[in-house]
Protein backbone atom coordinates (compact mmCIF):
# COMPACT_ATOMS: atom_id res chain seq x y z
CA UNK A 1 0.00 0.00 0.00
CA UNK A 2 1.00 3.72 -0.64
CA UNK A 3 2.78 5.52 2.06
CA UNK A 4 0.04 7.85 3.12
CA UNK A 5 -2.40 8.26 6.09
CA UNK A 6 -5.41 6.66 4.26
CA UNK A 7 -6.21 3.19 5.65
CA UNK A 8 -7.99 -0.05 4.71
CA UNK A 9 -10.47 -1.01 7.03
CA UNK A 10 -8.79 -3.27 9.48
CA UNK A 11 -10.69 -6.48 8.03
CA UNK A 12 -8.96 -6.27 5.05
CA UNK A 13 -5.75 -7.89 4.79
CA UNK A 14 -2.98 -9.06 2.56
CA UNK A 15 -1.01 -12.13 1.53
CA UNK A 16 2.76 -11.42 1.75
CA UNK A 17 3.75 -11.05 -1.70
CA UNK A 18 2.96 -8.67 -4.34
CA UNK A 19 1.18 -10.55 -7.27
CA UNK A 20 1.51 -8.43 -10.46
CA UNK A 21 1.23 -10.81 -13.09
CA UNK A 22 -1.48 -13.84 -14.50
CA UNK A 23 -1.73 -16.00 -17.11
CA UNK A 24 -3.80 -19.12 -17.16
CA UNK A 25 -3.13 -21.31 -13.79
CA UNK A 26 0.13 -19.20 -12.45
CA UNK A 27 0.69 -15.97 -10.85
CA UNK A 28 4.05 -13.95 -10.94
CA UNK A 29 5.14 -12.01 -7.81
CA UNK A 30 6.62 -8.44 -7.64
CA UNK A 31 10.08 -10.48 -7.45
CA UNK A 32 9.54 -12.53 -10.82
CA UNK A 33 8.94 -15.49 -8.72
CA UNK A 34 6.20 -17.70 -10.12
CA UNK A 35 3.23 -19.63 -8.08
CA UNK A 36 1.05 -22.48 -9.47
CA UNK A 37 -2.40 -21.20 -8.23
CA UNK A 38 -4.71 -23.46 -6.06
CA UNK A 39 -6.64 -20.53 -5.12
CA UNK A 40 -8.19 -18.56 -7.73
CA UNK A 41 -8.97 -15.71 -6.11
CA UNK A 42 -11.42 -17.83 -3.97
CA UNK A 43 -12.32 -19.92 -7.19
CA UNK A 44 -13.42 -17.18 -9.21
CA UNK A 45 -10.92 -18.37 -11.61
CA UNK A 46 -11.84 -21.84 -12.18
CA UNK A 47 -11.21 -21.08 -16.34
CA UNK A 48 -7.75 -19.51 -15.65
CA UNK A 49 -6.39 -16.07 -15.44
CA UNK A 50 -6.73 -14.11 -19.03
CA UNK A 51 -9.62 -16.62 -20.37
CA UNK A 52 -9.50 -15.57 -24.04
CA UNK A 53 -13.34 -16.61 -24.34
CA UNK A 54 -13.96 -14.10 -21.59
CA UNK A 55 -11.42 -11.46 -22.79
CA UNK A 56 -12.87 -10.94 -25.80
CA UNK A 57 -16.61 -10.57 -24.85
CA UNK A 58 -15.25 -8.04 -22.44
CA UNK A 59 -13.48 -6.02 -24.71
CA UNK A 60 -16.10 -6.14 -27.10
CA UNK A 61 -18.34 -4.57 -24.53
CA UNK A 62 -15.77 -1.84 -23.74
CA UNK A 63 -15.40 -0.79 -26.84
CA UNK A 64 -19.27 -0.74 -27.55
CA UNK A 65 -21.20 0.52 -23.96
CA UNK A 66 -20.01 -0.74 -20.67
CA UNK A 67 -22.28 1.59 -18.33
CA UNK A 68 -25.80 0.57 -18.38
CA UNK A 69 -28.47 0.15 -15.79
CA UNK A 70 -30.55 -2.66 -15.63
CA UNK A 71 -33.39 -1.46 -16.82
CA UNK A 72 -32.07 -1.44 -20.54
CA UNK A 73 -31.80 -4.23 -22.91
CA UNK A 74 -28.45 -4.63 -25.12
CA UNK A 75 -26.56 -7.15 -27.74
CA UNK A 76 -24.50 -8.64 -24.74
CA UNK A 77 -27.19 -8.60 -22.47
CA UNK A 78 -29.24 -10.58 -25.02
CA UNK A 79 -26.77 -12.68 -25.53
CA UNK A 80 -25.86 -13.55 -21.77
CA UNK A 81 -29.24 -14.49 -21.33
CA UNK A 82 -28.61 -17.12 -24.00
CA UNK A 83 -26.04 -18.37 -22.64
CA UNK A 84 -27.56 -18.62 -19.15
CA UNK A 85 -30.53 -20.74 -20.93
CA UNK A 86 -27.84 -23.35 -21.90
CA UNK A 87 -27.01 -23.76 -17.68
CA UNK A 88 -29.97 -23.07 -16.08
CA UNK A 89 -31.79 -26.45 -14.39
CA UNK A 90 -34.99 -27.38 -16.90
CA UNK A 91 -37.36 -26.69 -13.63
CA UNK A 92 -36.49 -23.43 -13.13
CA UNK A 93 -37.53 -20.65 -15.67
CA UNK A 94 -36.18 -16.92 -14.78
CA UNK A 95 -33.61 -15.55 -13.40
CA UNK A 96 -31.83 -12.22 -11.73
CA UNK A 97 -28.04 -11.23 -12.60
CA UNK A 98 -26.45 -9.93 -9.68
CA UNK A 99 -23.35 -8.85 -8.03
CA UNK A 100 -21.91 -10.80 -5.30
CA UNK A 101 -22.71 -14.58 -3.73
CA UNK A 102 -24.12 -12.39 -0.83
CA UNK A 103 -26.33 -10.72 -2.55
CA UNK A 104 -27.98 -13.59 -4.50
CA UNK A 105 -28.66 -14.97 -1.11
CA UNK A 106 -30.12 -11.61 -0.04
CA UNK A 107 -32.67 -11.87 -2.87
CA UNK A 108 -33.25 -15.81 -2.29
CA UNK A 109 -34.59 -14.72 1.32
CA UNK A 110 -36.67 -12.42 0.13
CA UNK A 111 -38.08 -14.27 -2.56
CA UNK A 112 -38.82 -17.38 0.25
CA UNK A 113 -40.20 -15.02 2.19
CA UNK A 114 -42.90 -13.65 -0.36
CA UNK A 115 -43.59 -17.12 -1.37
CA UNK A 116 -44.68 -18.34 2.21
CA UNK A 117 -45.04 -15.41 4.11
CA UNK A 118 -42.43 -13.19 6.84
CA UNK A 119 -43.28 -15.33 10.07
CA UNK A 120 -42.52 -18.53 8.65
CA UNK A 121 -38.56 -19.61 8.94
CA UNK A 122 -35.80 -20.43 6.78
CA UNK A 123 -33.59 -23.63 7.79
CA UNK A 124 -30.20 -23.89 7.38
CA UNK A 125 -27.31 -26.54 8.61
CA UNK A 126 -24.64 -26.32 11.27
CA UNK A 127 -21.16 -25.58 9.42
CA UNK A 128 -22.80 -23.62 7.08
CA UNK A 129 -21.45 -19.88 5.19
CA UNK A 130 -23.39 -18.05 2.76
CA UNK A 131 -22.18 -14.68 3.10
CA UNK A 132 -21.34 -11.89 5.36
CA UNK A 133 -24.30 -9.03 4.76
CA UNK A 134 -26.83 -9.44 7.63
CA UNK A 135 -29.40 -11.49 5.71
CA UNK A 136 -26.88 -14.26 4.67
CA UNK A 137 -24.96 -14.16 8.38
CA UNK A 138 -28.16 -14.87 9.89
CA UNK A 139 -28.13 -18.09 7.97
CA UNK A 140 -23.91 -18.93 8.96
CA UNK A 141 -22.53 -20.76 11.14
CA UNK A 142 -19.09 -21.73 10.41
CA UNK A 143 -17.40 -19.74 12.46
CA UNK A 144 -19.57 -17.61 15.51
CA UNK A 145 -16.83 -14.61 15.10
CA UNK A 146 -18.48 -14.02 11.60
CA UNK A 147 -21.92 -12.62 13.09
CA UNK A 148 -21.34 -12.58 16.92
CA UNK A 149 -21.52 -9.07 17.13
CA UNK A 150 -24.46 -8.37 14.84
CA UNK A 151 -27.94 -8.24 14.72
CA UNK A 152 -29.68 -11.30 12.93
CA UNK A 153 -32.93 -12.84 11.45
CA UNK A 154 -34.57 -14.48 14.02
CA UNK A 155 -37.17 -16.65 11.97
CA UNK A 156 -34.45 -19.13 11.20
CA UNK A 157 -34.27 -22.63 12.33
CA UNK A 158 -30.93 -24.14 12.32
CA UNK A 159 -30.37 -28.21 11.99
CA UNK A 160 -27.49 -30.21 12.04
CA UNK A 161 -25.24 -31.31 8.65
CA UNK A 162 -25.81 -34.44 7.21
CA UNK A 163 -27.88 -35.58 10.54
CA UNK A 164 -30.60 -37.67 9.11
CA UNK A 165 -31.76 -38.76 12.49
CA UNK A 166 -32.21 -35.06 13.40
CA UNK A 167 -34.28 -34.29 10.00
CA UNK A 168 -36.72 -36.47 9.83
CA UNK A 169 -37.25 -35.77 13.82
CA UNK A 170 -37.71 -31.57 12.60
CA UNK A 171 -41.10 -29.83 11.95
CA UNK A 172 -41.56 -28.05 8.79
CA UNK A 173 -44.83 -27.26 9.49
CA UNK A 174 -43.92 -23.41 9.90
CA UNK A 175 -40.87 -23.61 7.26
CA UNK A 176 -40.47 -21.06 4.46
CA UNK A 177 -37.72 -22.49 2.64
CA UNK A 178 -34.31 -24.50 3.59
CA UNK A 179 -30.37 -23.38 1.85
CA UNK A 180 -27.92 -25.95 1.90
CA UNK A 181 -24.24 -26.41 0.34
CA UNK A 182 -24.45 -29.58 -1.05
CA UNK A 183 -20.71 -29.26 -0.46
CA UNK A 184 -19.64 -26.98 2.26
CA UNK A 185 -17.05 -24.97 1.57
CA UNK A 186 -15.52 -22.72 4.03
CA UNK A 187 -16.95 -25.48 6.73
CA UNK A 188 -14.31 -27.81 5.54
CA UNK A 189 -15.47 -29.44 2.02
CA UNK A 190 -17.76 -31.36 3.06
CA UNK A 191 -19.82 -33.19 0.96
CA UNK A 192 -23.54 -34.07 1.80
CA UNK A 193 -24.18 -37.34 2.47
CA UNK A 194 -26.49 -39.14 -0.71
CA UNK A 195 -29.32 -40.42 2.17
CA UNK A 196 -29.54 -36.85 4.18
CA UNK A 197 -29.76 -34.77 0.86
CA UNK A 198 -32.72 -37.20 -0.53
CA UNK A 199 -34.32 -37.24 2.76
CA UNK A 200 -34.15 -33.26 3.07
CA UNK A 201 -35.58 -32.68 -0.88
CA UNK A 202 -38.41 -34.85 0.04
CA UNK A 203 -39.44 -33.18 2.77
CA UNK A 204 -39.40 -30.11 1.12
CA UNK A 205 -41.57 -32.07 -1.31
CA UNK A 206 -43.77 -32.97 0.72
CA UNK A 207 -44.24 -29.63 3.15
CA UNK A 208 -43.90 -27.07 -0.26
CA UNK A 209 -40.85 -25.39 1.33
CA UNK A 210 -38.78 -24.55 -1.52
CA UNK A 211 -35.37 -25.74 -1.79
CA UNK A 212 -32.39 -23.11 -2.29
CA UNK A 213 -29.28 -25.04 -3.21
CA UNK A 214 -26.15 -22.95 -2.77
CA UNK A 215 -23.62 -23.74 -5.75
CA UNK A 216 -21.71 -20.25 -5.60
CA UNK A 217 -18.91 -22.08 -5.10
CA UNK A 218 -19.62 -25.39 -6.27
CA UNK A 219 -21.44 -24.46 -9.56
CA UNK A 220 -20.38 -24.13 -12.93
CA UNK A 221 -18.36 -27.50 -13.38
CA UNK A 222 -16.18 -27.37 -10.34
CA UNK A 223 -17.29 -30.63 -9.30
CA UNK A 224 -17.21 -32.35 -12.76
CA UNK A 225 -20.74 -31.90 -13.09
CA UNK A 226 -22.53 -28.76 -14.17
CA UNK A 227 -24.01 -28.01 -10.93
CA UNK A 228 -23.12 -30.07 -7.83
CA UNK A 229 -26.37 -31.38 -7.24
CA UNK A 230 -26.43 -33.27 -10.37
CA UNK A 231 -24.13 -35.92 -8.27
CA UNK A 232 -27.66 -36.58 -6.31
CA UNK A 233 -30.85 -37.24 -7.10
CA UNK A 234 -32.38 -33.93 -6.50
CA UNK A 235 -33.45 -30.80 -7.85
CA UNK A 236 -33.68 -27.28 -6.73
CA UNK A 237 -36.72 -24.32 -6.44
CA UNK A 238 -33.87 -21.80 -6.49
CA UNK A 239 -30.15 -21.98 -7.44
CA UNK A 240 -27.55 -20.09 -6.92
CA UNK A 241 -24.67 -19.40 -8.96
CA UNK A 242 -21.49 -17.11 -8.53
CA UNK A 243 -17.80 -17.00 -8.85
CA UNK A 244 -16.49 -18.98 -11.27
CA UNK A 245 -19.63 -18.10 -13.58
CA UNK A 246 -18.55 -15.09 -14.68
CA UNK A 247 -14.95 -15.74 -15.82
CA UNK A 248 -13.20 -13.63 -13.15
CA UNK A 249 -15.94 -10.75 -13.45
CA UNK A 250 -18.01 -9.84 -10.35
CA UNK A 251 -21.59 -11.32 -10.97
CA UNK A 252 -23.65 -13.70 -9.29
CA UNK A 253 -26.92 -15.67 -10.62
CA UNK A 254 -30.62 -16.24 -8.83
CA UNK A 255 -32.14 -19.39 -10.69
CA UNK A 256 -35.87 -19.85 -9.91
CA UNK A 257 -39.22 -21.07 -10.47
CA UNK A 258 -41.24 -18.66 -12.47
CA UNK A 259 -43.81 -19.68 -9.45
CA UNK A 260 -41.51 -18.37 -6.59
CA UNK A 261 -39.90 -15.10 -8.13
CA UNK A 262 -42.97 -13.50 -9.89
CA UNK A 263 -44.40 -12.67 -6.17
CA UNK A 264 -41.13 -9.97 -5.56
CA UNK A 265 -42.77 -7.11 -6.88
CA UNK A 266 -41.19 -4.15 -9.09
CA UNK A 267 -40.16 -2.30 -5.88
CA UNK A 268 -38.81 -4.84 -3.94
CA UNK A 269 -36.03 -5.31 -5.47
CA UNK A 270 -32.82 -4.09 -7.29
CA UNK A 271 -29.47 -3.81 -8.23
CA UNK A 272 -27.47 -0.42 -9.49
CA UNK A 273 -24.69 -2.97 -10.88
CA UNK A 274 -26.84 -6.04 -11.38
CA UNK A 275 -26.43 -6.95 -15.30
CA UNK A 276 -24.27 -4.57 -15.89
CA UNK A 277 -22.70 -5.10 -19.72
CA UNK A 278 -19.61 -5.89 -18.30
CA UNK A 279 -20.82 -8.78 -16.08
CA UNK A 280 -22.67 -9.93 -19.35
CA UNK A 281 -19.90 -9.93 -21.40
CA UNK A 282 -18.55 -12.15 -18.67
CA UNK A 283 -21.02 -14.59 -18.42
CA UNK A 284 -21.20 -15.06 -22.12
CA UNK A 285 -17.83 -15.42 -22.27
CA UNK A 286 -17.41 -18.12 -19.56
CA UNK A 287 -20.23 -20.33 -20.74
CA UNK A 288 -18.78 -19.97 -24.09
CA UNK A 289 -15.53 -21.07 -22.83
CA UNK A 290 -16.99 -24.10 -20.83
CA UNK A 291 -18.59 -25.71 -23.59
CA UNK A 292 -16.05 -25.24 -26.58
CA UNK A 293 -13.09 -26.24 -23.88
CA UNK A 294 -14.76 -29.05 -22.90
CA UNK A 295 -14.67 -28.35 -19.24
CA UNK A 296 -16.23 -30.98 -17.31
CA UNK A 297 -14.72 -34.57 -18.86
CA UNK A 298 -11.03 -32.37 -18.07
CA UNK A 299 -12.10 -31.56 -14.19
CA UNK A 300 -13.46 -35.31 -13.96
CA UNK A 301 -10.10 -36.66 -15.36
CA UNK A 302 -7.44 -34.38 -13.39
CA UNK A 303 -9.76 -34.60 -10.53
CA UNK A 304 -8.62 -38.34 -10.32
CA UNK A 305 -5.22 -37.63 -10.53
CA UNK A 306 -5.06 -35.37 -8.42
CA UNK A 307 -6.75 -37.02 -5.67
CA UNK A 308 -4.30 -40.16 -6.40
CA UNK A 309 -1.68 -37.76 -5.96
CA UNK A 310 -2.75 -36.25 -2.41
CA UNK A 311 -3.81 -39.88 -1.25
CA UNK A 312 0.08 -40.81 -2.07
CA UNK A 313 1.01 -37.70 -0.28
CA UNK A 314 -0.76 -37.78 2.75
CA UNK A 315 -0.11 -41.87 3.41
CA UNK A 316 2.11 -41.72 6.28
CA UNK A 317 0.84 -38.71 7.70
CA UNK A 318 -1.29 -39.40 10.87
CA UNK A 319 -4.99 -37.71 11.28
CA UNK A 320 -4.35 -36.63 7.57
CA UNK A 321 -7.71 -37.37 5.27
CA UNK A 322 -8.76 -35.91 1.74
CA UNK A 323 -12.51 -35.18 0.67
CA UNK A 324 -14.46 -33.10 -2.28
CA UNK A 325 -15.62 -33.57 -5.50
CA UNK A 326 -13.86 -32.49 -8.84
CA UNK A 327 -11.46 -29.71 -8.46
CA UNK A 328 -12.78 -28.44 -5.10
CA UNK A 329 -11.27 -30.94 -2.63
CA UNK A 330 -10.31 -30.32 1.11
CA UNK A 331 -7.41 -31.78 2.93
CA UNK A 332 -7.87 -31.81 6.86
CA UNK A 333 -4.40 -32.59 8.84
CA UNK A 334 -3.37 -31.93 12.76
CA UNK A 335 -0.26 -30.01 11.68
CA UNK A 336 0.23 -26.09 12.50
CA UNK A 337 -2.05 -25.11 9.44
CA UNK A 338 -0.65 -21.69 9.34
CA UNK A 339 2.73 -22.55 8.72
CA UNK A 340 1.55 -25.32 5.85
CA UNK A 341 0.41 -22.20 4.08
CA UNK A 342 3.25 -19.96 4.32
CA UNK A 343 5.22 -22.68 3.90
CA UNK A 344 3.86 -23.79 0.32
CA UNK A 345 3.91 -19.95 -0.48
CA UNK A 346 7.68 -20.38 -0.27
CA UNK A 347 7.41 -23.49 -2.41
CA UNK A 348 6.02 -21.65 -5.30
CA UNK A 349 2.02 -23.09 -4.64
CA UNK A 350 -0.71 -20.83 -3.60
CA UNK A 351 -4.01 -22.09 -1.30
CA UNK A 352 -6.39 -21.06 0.93
CA UNK A 353 -7.96 -22.68 4.19
CA UNK A 354 -11.12 -23.43 5.58
CA UNK A 355 -12.53 -24.24 8.82
CA UNK A 356 -10.18 -24.60 11.85
CA UNK A 357 -7.63 -27.32 10.03
CA UNK A 358 -8.31 -27.61 6.28
CA UNK A 359 -6.38 -26.91 3.33
CA UNK A 360 -8.93 -26.21 0.66
CA UNK A 361 -7.93 -26.84 -2.78
CA UNK A 362 -9.96 -24.80 -5.72
CA UNK A 363 -7.82 -24.72 -9.32
CA UNK A 364 -8.43 -23.83 -12.58
CA UNK A 365 -9.17 -26.68 -14.99
CA UNK A 366 -6.06 -26.44 -16.76
CA UNK A 367 -3.79 -27.54 -14.04
CA UNK A 368 -1.36 -30.03 -15.51
CA UNK A 369 0.63 -33.05 -13.95
CA UNK A 370 3.06 -31.24 -13.33
CA UNK A 371 1.06 -28.61 -11.35
CA UNK A 372 -0.12 -31.37 -9.30
CA UNK A 373 3.36 -32.76 -8.79
CA UNK A 374 4.54 -29.73 -7.42
CA UNK A 375 2.02 -29.53 -5.36
CA UNK A 376 1.74 -32.66 -3.64
CA UNK A 377 5.59 -32.71 -3.25
CA UNK A 378 5.36 -29.19 -1.51
CA UNK A 379 2.60 -29.97 0.45
CA UNK A 380 4.58 -33.80 1.92
CA UNK A 381 7.39 -31.98 2.62
CA UNK A 382 5.39 -29.11 4.95
CA UNK A 383 3.76 -31.38 6.51
CA UNK A 384 7.20 -33.01 7.55
CA UNK A 385 8.85 -29.72 8.79
CA UNK A 386 5.88 -28.79 10.72
CA UNK A 387 5.14 -32.49 12.35
CA UNK A 388 9.03 -32.57 12.71
CA UNK A 389 8.47 -29.08 14.89
CA UNK A 390 11.05 -27.31 12.92
CA UNK A 391 8.47 -24.24 12.46
CA UNK A 392 10.49 -21.21 13.18
CA UNK A 393 10.51 -17.60 12.87
CA UNK A 394 13.51 -18.04 10.16
CA UNK A 395 11.48 -20.71 8.06
CA UNK A 396 8.16 -19.31 8.22
CA UNK A 397 6.91 -16.63 5.83
CA UNK A 398 5.66 -13.83 8.29
CA UNK A 399 1.64 -14.24 8.37
CA UNK A 400 -0.01 -13.71 11.79
CA UNK A 401 -2.91 -16.25 12.81
CA UNK A 402 -4.91 -13.31 13.24
CA UNK A 403 -4.59 -12.04 9.24
CA UNK A 404 -5.28 -15.80 8.73
CA UNK A 405 -8.56 -15.76 10.83
CA UNK A 406 -9.52 -12.17 8.86
CA UNK A 407 -8.91 -14.95 5.84
CA UNK A 408 -10.19 -17.79 6.22
CA UNK A 409 -12.82 -17.72 9.38
CA UNK A 410 -11.11 -20.16 11.69
CA UNK A 411 -9.25 -20.27 14.65
CA UNK A 412 -5.69 -20.88 14.32
CA UNK A 413 -4.72 -24.13 15.04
Amino acid sequence: MPDSNIKLFSFQKFYPIEIVKAKKQYVWDSSGKKYVDFNTGNGIGFLGHGNPFVLGKIKEALSTIYILPPSFKSPIKEEALESLARIAPKNLDSLALLNTGSEAVELALKLLYKYKGKDKKVVYFTNSFHGRTLGALSITSSNPAYNKDFPLLNNTLILPYNDVYALDNASFENVAGVIIEVIQGEGGVIPAKEEFLKTLYEKCQANDAPLIIDEIQTGFGRTGKLWAFMHYNVKPDILLAGKSIGGGVPVSVVFAREEISSKLEAHEHGSTFGFNPIAAAGVAGAIEAYFKLDVESKVQRKSEYLINKIQEAIRDVSHASVRGKGLMIGISQHAQINFIFSCLIKKGVIISRAARNTVRLLPSFLITKRDIEVFTKGIKECWEEANGERVTEENSVRISSNTLNVWYGAKSS
